[in-house]
């Protein structure tokens, strides 16, 4: 639409034909990165593209933003923001890993360079582009055919919400690992709950340095710690791991943490170690046979309770002695962070 529009606000043409309008140009990323930083790209589906939102006025508010850039670049980067665009709603909406492959109908189908555009974006993704003319149905033929498909499940008392409900949106918990210790690996509170906004997740909050998010998503928590941890990498520059609770599991964690329950025990000791991944009996069986000194542990098969009376800092169940003993990644919070990213949950709930 956007492109259409200004094909022929720039050269006279209804559209750009076979994509060659932009293959002459120069993709202008400032300007792309500015305009898929509105509120549209960021809103949760159901949405739709229509001309209320990308119309002539968006047009002209494209072009101008483009200043004295050549005409060429300009349909380039109209079409360089519809494949980003395609992309981005990708990455923040969909499970990650979970499609393999894109299916492309209608005229954009037939733009070259719009389809060499989307599929370098679709291979970071490690997904395939075809058309649907590959499977039968021209690209063409997409809206008559979307329509007479609509009305077929109207007419038959099918409507489309019915069948296929939104999942539940639940609230969860994102705890990163080894992010702003001695001044390594250095985020910024404000940036990660950009990054996680861009990623789709709703009602962001973060509770002190140590990277703890609370938030709200439709999706599972196996595909927001895959989905977090390449965003940050992408970010920040460098990998960092996330552990993903629900509400319900850090309600679980705050219930059966057995030093709460004992006598004279100081709370400012008490740390919990969240596993990635559940240990199996073979792991819980070395996690507990790993020598103390006066420190104490309670291993669970994904967390593990601690209470250090020395403190944590001269603990010798540290965080990377207790992955060792697991055999994969966790990461430690005090007991006060615990409480609080739990009051977090319950507002949010």
């Amino acid at each position: 639409m956007v492109m259409d529009a200004l094909s022929e606000r720039l050269f006279d043409k209804t559209f750009d034909s076979g994509g060659r309008l932009a293959a002459r140009g120069r993709v202008l990323e400032a300007v792309v990165e500015e305009f898929l930083s509105g509120t549209f790209f960021r809103r949760r589906p159901p949405k739709t593209a229509g001309r209320e939102e990308f119309g002539r006025e968006f047009a002209e508010k494209f072009l101008a933003r483009c200043g004295k850039a050549d005409k060429h670049d300009v349909i380039a980067t109209a079409t360089a923001l519809t494949a980003r665009s395609i992309a981005g709603a990708i990455r923040r909406f969909l499970p990650v890993g979970e499609f393999q492959e894109m299916i492309v109908a209608g005229g954009g189908a037939s733009n070259p360079a719009l389809m060499a555009m989307l599929r370098r974006e679709l291979k970071e993704l490690e997904m395939k582009l075809r058309t649907s003319d590959e499977l039968g149905l021209p690209a063409a033929a997409k809206e008559a055919a979307a329509f007479a498909l609509l009305a077929y499940e109207t007419w038959g008392g099918r409507p489309s919400w019915e069948r296929y409900p939104m999942p539940e949106k639940k609230t969860y918990v994102a705890l990163l690992r080894g992010i702003n210790v001695g001044g390594n690996r250095r985020v910024a509170m404000a940036d990660l709950r950009g990054w996680a906004e861009e990623i789709g997740l709703q009602q962001v909050r973060t509770y002190v340095q140590s990277g703890n998010l609370v938030f709200k998503s439709q999706q599972p928590a196996a595909a927001l710690e895959k989905k977090i941890e390449r965003k940050i990498a992408q970010a920040a520059g460098f990998e960092v791991r996330v552990v993903v609770r629900s509400a319900k599991e850090i309600r679980e964690v705050m219930r059966s943490n057995p030093f709460v329950k004992r006598s004279g025990i100081d709370l400012s000791k008490l740390q919990v170690t969240f596993l990635a991944e559940a240990a199996g009996a073979g792991a819980r069986a070395k996690l507990k046979a790993l020598p103390g000194g006066g420190d104490e542990s309670k291993v669970g098969e994904s967390e593990i309770f601690l209470y250090c009376p020395n403190g944590y800092g001269s603990s010798k169940l540290v965080n990377s002695v207790l992955e060792k003993a697991a055999g994969g990644a966790a990461t430690t919070r005090n007991w006060r962070t615990v409480n609080a990213l739990c009051a977090m949950c319950e507002e949010a709930d």
